[in-house]
């Protein structure tokens, strides 16, 4: 119905990534060969608050 909020459920998945060279504040980030950059989205900010969420539902 027009106006009501959808309810949307993401999964995420931690990766482990490689760190580059650093330069004026940017970082390389290398990830995983097995990644498929296409279809992946990653978080780049608030990945902090994410991780915590998905720490404290894990002990629930």
């Amino acid at each position: 119905k027009k106006g009501e909020k959808q309810e949307v459920n993401y999964h995420f998945q931690l990766l482990e990534v490689t760190i580059g060279p650093a330069d004026a504040g940017y970082v390389e980030v290398k990830l995983p060969a097995s990644l498929n950059l296409a279809t992946a989205k990653v978080v780049t900010r608030g990945a902090y608050d994410l991780i915590s969420k998905m720490k404290n539902s894990e002990e629930e």
